[in-house]
């Protein structure tokens, strides 16, 4: 059975006469060969798993007694044990034990690894688990907040907290110091209100997009998709007057593949007859082809790629070589130089005068702004939130969150009603 007990080092039970303890009363009165020299208490014994304890040494025998009584509560309680697997480094246990087991969606894993090594590790990692608390955490933050955008240090936060959650349910820390606690917070969410394109922008830059992909601006701006659901779209997917979202396509280097959408949400929205005749155009003069990539599961994330089914679908947009689009670059070689042609980002150049593949003020300019000129419109024109929630595939909190200011006389409509209310009755 697991226990600690306390030793006497300096007297043994039996020993030769001349050996015998005359100054100190007790059972073992004969002098060991450590009589007088050091500490006289020493603790031993024995964990759950049979493993010797490190053994301890005290001057005060009710000191030591008490520590045993504390090393037999904590091995028979399992804090003990906690302790000893608390001691790995941050690093060592990300590394040997997180993330070789931890399921995460292949795009995702690829981003979160990148966020860890270079936000978490340099500052964190030889520190063992046991020992990151508030202190800590709050020197970590402020020292990133120096490197990174406040945005990126509460991904980062996220991030941590997943790995030191995991290690508290696997019982090597007594508890997750990113979670719950009033002096360790993570940094506050940046302020989300976003902008929407006049009419003017999206026209000059869907001018300067090539033929074949200007329709994908008109599917960011008039049906709200995000990137990868455009890169994911299909005629086939206009279906009795409505728009269905049932995919989006995503990409690391050169492997592409098909996943449901964000928060896994496939959903359905209105059709205007502008963007119908617009789909119509470019099927006349790009027609769509049929791409077959592997689909990922979100309940199965780490299946290896040979094993993922096939799945073919038929695109509205695809590079002239009849490949599904590569985001990274789409964004180089087609978005960001309309932006420049449209007049409204500045390329960057080297000190020798060459072009390099990056821009000045693409910051308003995402494609992913075409959906909050969507959510503008449709706000704008009295929709309600939770429509405009479950036209987007978003939640209502994140539409009231970042789309709030585009709602036309917040609270008047209420006043008004009020005051009819009272003027009828």
């Amino acid at each position: 059975m697991a226990k600690a007990w306390v030793e006497d080092l300096w007297h043994k039970r039996n020993g030769k006469p001349n050996e015998y303890c005359r100054r100190h009363k007790g059972a073992k009165r004969y002098r060991s060969a450590a009589h007088g020299a050091g500490a006289q208490w020493q603790v031993r014994g024995y964990d759950d798993q049979g493993d010797a304890l490190p053994k301890e040494n005290w001057e005060s025998y009710d000191e030591a007694e008490n520590r045993a009584r504390e090393l037999t509560t904590d091995v028979i309680s399992g804090r003990l044990r906690q302790q000893q697997r608390g001691e790995i480094t941050l690093k060592q246990y990300f590394e040997t034990v997180w993330w070789p087991s931890v399921e995460i969606m292949p795009g995702t894993r690829q981003r979160t690894e990148q966020r860890v090594r270079s936000c978490i590790l340099p500052y964190l990692g030889d520190v063992p688990l046991a020992d990151i608390g508030t202190e800590e955490l709050n020197k970590w933050k402020v020292a990133l907040r120096e490197q990174v955008a406040s945005g990126t240090v509460r991904t980062a936060w996220q991030n941590l907290s997943k790995i030191l959650q995991a290690a508290f349910e696997g019982q090597r820390i007594p508890f997750n110091p990113c979670r719950g606690l009033d002096s360790a917070r993570p940094p506050k969410r940046p302020a989300t209100n976003k902008e929407a394109w006049p009419p003017s922008v999206y026209r000059d830059v869907r001018v300067a997009l090539h033929r074949r992909y200007r329709v994908l601006a008109d599917l960011g701006v008039a049906a709200g998709l995000r990137p990868g659901e455009a890169f994911a779209w299909s005629p086939d997917d206009l279906r009795d007057g409505w728009l269905y979202v049932d995919r989006q396509l995503q990409s690391i280097g050169a492997r592409h593949w098909f996943k449901l959408p964000k928060r896994d949400k496939v959903r359905r929205l209105p059709v205007p007859p502008e963007l119908e005749k617009a789909i119509t155009a470019h099927m006349e003069e790009f027609p769509p082809m049929a791409v077959t990539l592997p689909w990922v599961d979100a309940s199965e994330p780490n299946m290896p790629w040979e094993n993922r089914p096939l799945v073919t679908v038929r695109l509205l947009i695809t590079t002239a070589y009849g490949n599904s689009i590569t985001g990274n670059i789409f964004r180089t070689d087609n978005w960001n130089p309309a932006l420049e042609e449209a007049g409204l980002v500045e390329r960057l150049y080297r000190e020798d005068g060459s072009q390099r593949d990056a821009w000045k003020g693409t910051g308003p300019y995402t494609f992913h702004a075409l959906r909050h000129t969507y959510a503008s419109v449709q706000l704008g024109a009295g929709e309600t939130p939770v429509t405009v929630a479950e036209y987007m595939g978003d939640t209502v909190e994140t539409v009231l969150e970042t789309y709030a200011h585009f709602i036309p006389d917040a609270g008047g409509r209420g006043l008004e009603a009020m005051g009819s209310f009272m003027t009828a009755a």
